[in-house]
C-alpha cells in the first residue's frame, strides 16, 4: 500500500505535466525562460532511453509469463519505473521542441499524442506492477499495459521518423503499398507559410512556352532541391520557409526574406551557409549533406547578379571563370571526316594501348577501349574528341585526373569507367557530358554525392552502380530526376493534336460510278468538311476519366506546364458557341474555369476549392449538351 501511494505521489504529478505540456501549443517566443529551448533540444537525446528500457522489460517479463517456474527478475520493478520516467521526460522535452514550430501540424500531433499514450500506458504498467517472485500470470493488467505501451511507442517512433525523414521513409520500399507509403502534398497553402506577395497568373502564350530555361531553373533550383527542400519543401516546413519554387523563395519565412537581390552579404541564404558547421543556425545543419565551396560561390554569384528574378538566361550574364565548370556546356565539337581519321589513325594518332574502331561502315564516330590506359594515354585522345562517342576504360589504372580529359569528350554517348578508383570529386567532372546515354560506374568509390552531379545529365538512360557506396534512396532520387514526366505528357498531347489534325485532312468523295459488273447504281460516301476543334473535343481531352487533367487539377496534382495547357484550352473554348442554350451563360460558366485555373497557377489560397466548384459538369451539360 505504501509503495502504491509513493508511486502515485511521484508519478501522477509527472504524468499531469506530460499532459499539460502536450496540450499547450507554443510558440516558444511567448515563454521568457531561456531553459525551455535548451530542454526541448534534449528530446532527441532522451527519447532513446525509454525505447531501450522497454525492450529490456519485454525480454525479461514475458518469458516468465509463459513459464511460471522462472523466477521473476528482481530488477524488473526498477526497470519499469525507469522506463516510465524516461518516457515522461522524452514526451515533455518533445512538447517543448514542438513549440519552436516548423513542423507539419498533422504529422506533429500524430507523433505527440501517440507518445503521450505510450507514457500513460507505462504509468499504469508501473502502478500495476507486482512484487518480484510472484506469478506473472496474476498481473494481467500490468502485462496489458506493457503490451499497449510497446504498440503505441512503435507508432510514435514511426511518427517521429516521418517528421525527420519524410512521411514515406519507413514504408516506401514495401512491395505492398500502404496508405502512408505514398507522399502527400502539404495541405497548408503557400500564403499561410508567410507569403504576403501576390503572385500574378502565368501567361499561357506561345512566347512564354518557347522561353529558354533560366539560370535559376537550370542551376539554382537543383541546388536548393539537393540541400534545402528536405526541411523547407512540401513535406516539411521549418521556419515557415519553403524553397521548392522561386515564388516561395522570394516570399521568405517567419524571419523575413532570405534573398536580397544584389546583396548576398545580407541574404540569409548565404549568411547561414557561411556559419561554422557546429553553429545551431548553420544551414544545412550538421549531419545533413553540405554544399561544396563552389556551390556556395554559385549561389552568391546568382544573388549578386540577378537574384531578383527567375527569367535571366545564361546567354545574358557573364559567368566567372571559377564557376564555369558548374555550367553544362553544349558546345558542338568539330567532327573530322572518316577519310581524314583513317589517314590520321595510320600515323599513330591514338596510342597503341587503345583499340579503335568505327561505329559502322558509313560512320565517322569512334568507339575506343582499353584496360591498360593511363591518365596520360587518355589525355592523348583529345585530338579525336569530336568523333569519340563510345569510350570503354573499365579496369584501367586511372585516377581522377583522367576525368579532366574525359570531361572534354562532350560527344560521348556511352562511357564505361567500371573498376577504376573513381571518387565523387572525379565524378563531378562528368557534368559536361550532356549527350551521355549510358554510364557504367560499377566497382568505383563513388557515394550519394556523385549522384547529385549526375542529376544534371538529362540524356542519361542507363546508369550502372553495382558495388559502390550509393544508397537505394539516392538511386531512386536520380531516377525521378532523370525521368522527364512533363515532357512525356507534352508529347502525348502533341500526338493527340496530330491525330485530330489527321482526321481533319480526311476527304470523302461522292461519285456516281460503277466498280464492276455485279455493282449497280451509284456508290456514295459521306462528304466531310475539314474538322475544326469543338467543345466536345476539348471536354474529351481534359475532362474525361478519373485521370483527366481537370480531375488532377482539382486534387492539386497537376504540374505548372499542364495547368498552362489547361488554361489555354479553356481560353479557346470560351470563344466557341455551344450547340444548345445561351452563349452568354456558357461564357459565364467557362469564365469560372478560367479564373479558377489562373488561381491554381498563382497558388492562390482556396484555388482548388474554387476550381472544384467551377467544375460543375452537370450544370453545364443540362443547358448546353445535346441530348
Amino acid at each position: 500500500m505504501i509503495s502504491l501511494l509513493l508511486k502515485l505521489l511521484t508519478g501522477l504529478p509527472l504524468l499531469l505535466l506530460v499532459l499539460g505540456a502536450a496540450w499547450v501549443d507554443g510558440p516558444m517566443e511567448q515563454f521568457t525562460s531561456a531553459w525551455l529551448p535548451f530542454l526541448g533540444r534534449l528530446h532527441p537525446v532522451v527519447l532513446h532511453l525509454p525505447i531501450g528500457l522497454l525492450a529490456a522489460v519485454m525480454l525479461l517479463e514475458f518469458p516468465a509469463f509463459f513459464r511460471p517456474s522462472i523466477r521473476r527478475n528482481e530488477s524488473l520493478r526498477l526497470l519499469i519505473g525507469a522506463t516510465y520516467f524516461g518516457s515522461a521526460l522524452a514526451a515533455i522535452f518533445g512538447s517543448l521542441l514542438s513549440w519552436e514550430g516548423g513542423y507539419p501540424a498533422d504529422a506533429l500531433n500524430w507523433h505527440k499524442w501517440w507518445a503521450v499514450a505510450s507514457t500513460v500506458a507505462l504509468f499504469f504498467a508501473w502502478i500495476f506492477d507486482r512484487p518480484s517472485g510472484e506469478n506473472p500470470r496474476r498481473n494481467v493488467p500490468g502485462l496489458l499495459a506493457l503490451g499497449l505501451a510497446s504498440l503505441t511507442m512503435v507508432v510514435a517512433g514511426h511518427g517521429g521518423g516521418s517528421l525527420t525523414h519524410g512521411a514515406t521513409f519507413l514504408a516506401k520500399y514495401l512491395p505492398v503499398k500502404l496508405p502512408w507509403s505514398e507522399a502527400k502534398p502539404l495541405a497548408t497553402p503557400p500564403a499561410a507559410l508567410g507569403s504576403t506577395t501576390p503572385v500574378a497568373p502565368i501567361p499561357s502564350t506561345p512566347q512564354a512556352k518557347a522561353l529558354a530555361p533560366s539560370v535559376f531553373t537550370e542551376q539554382i533550383q537543383p541546388v536548393l532541391e539537393d540541400y534545402c527542400v528536405q526541411c523547407h519543401g512540401p513535406d516539411k516546413v521549418k521556419g515557415k520557409l519553403r524553397l521548392n519554387s522561386f515564388d516561395l523563395l522570394k516570399a521568405g519565412g517567419e524571419n523575413g526574406e532570405v534573398v536580397k537581390a544584389g546583396d548576398s552579404a545580407h541574404s540569409a541564404l548565404i549568411t547561414r551557409l557561411l556559419l561554422p558547421v557546429d553553429d545551431e543556425d548553420r544551414m544545412p545543419p550538421k549531419g545533413k549533406p553540405q554544399p561544396s565551396p563552389e556551390i556556395i560561390k554559385l549561389l552568391t554569384w546568382w544573388i549578386d547578379h540577378g537574384g531578383a528574378d527567375n527569367t535571366t538566361q545564361l546567354a545574358n550574364v557573364e559567368v566567372p571563370a571559377e564557376l564555369q565548370p558548374l555550367f553544362i556546356k553544349h558546345e558542338e565539337l568539330p567532327v573530322r571526316s572518316r577519310a581524314d581519321l583513317q589517314s590520321a589513325l595510320a600515323t599513330d594518332l591514338v596510342p597503341a594501348v587503345f583499340t579503335v574502331r568505327f561505329i559502322s561502315l558509313d560512320s565517322a564516330s569512334l568507339a575506343i577501349s582499353s584496360k591498360r590506359a593511363t591518365d596520360e594515354d587518355v589525355e592523348r585522345l583529345l585530338p579525336v574528341r569530336g568523333n569519340l562517342t563510345h569510350l570503354d576504360l573499365g579496369r584501367s589504372p586511372l585516377t581522377d585526373r583522367a576525368l579532366e580529359s574525359i570531361s572534354q569528350f562532350t560527344h560521348l554517348e556511352n562511357l564505361r569507367l567500371d573498376g577504376i578508383p573513381l571518387t565523387d570529386a572525379g565524378a563531378a567532372k562528368l557534368g559536361s557530358l550532356h549527350k551521355l546515354h549510358s554510364l557504367n560506374l560499377n566497382g568505383t568509390r563513388i557515394t550519394d554525392q556523385a549522384l547529385l552531379d549526375l542529376r544534371r545529365l538529362k540524356s542519361l538512360k542507363k546508369v550502372y552502380l553495382w558495388d559502390t557506396a550509393v544508397t537505394a534512396e539516392a538511386v531512386e532520387a536520380l531516377q525521378k530526376t532523370l525521368y522527364r514526366a512533363a515532357e512525356a505528357e507534352r508529347l502525348r498531347l502533341q500526338i493527340a493534336d496530330l491525330e485530330h489534325a489527321h482526321d481533319a485532312l480526311r476527304v470523302n468523295v461522292v461519285a456516281n460510278v460503277t466498280t464492276g459488273p455485279t455493282t449497280t447504281g451509284p456508290t456514295t460516301t459521306e462528304a466531310v468538311a475539314p474538322k475544326e476543334t469543338t467543345i466536345a473535343d476539348i471536354m474529351n481531352l481534359v475532362h474525361k476519366g478519373k485521370g483527366s487533367k481537370a480531375n488532377l487539377a482539382a486534387q492539386g496534382k497537376l504540374s505548372t506546364d499542364d495547368l498552362k495547357e489547361l488554361l489555354g484550352l479553356y481560353e479557346l473554348m470560351v470563344k466557341m458557341t455551344p450547340p444548345l442554350g445561351s452563349k452568354e451563360n456558357f461564357q459565364q460558366l467557362t469564365g469560372k474555369l478560367i479564373s479558377s485555373t489562373q488561381g491554381l497557377l498563382a497558388k492562390t489560397p482556396g484555388a482548388e476549392e474554387d476550381f472544384k466548384q467551377a467544375l460543375d459538369c452537370k450544370a453545364c451539360h443540362s443547358q448546353h449538351r445535346p441530348k
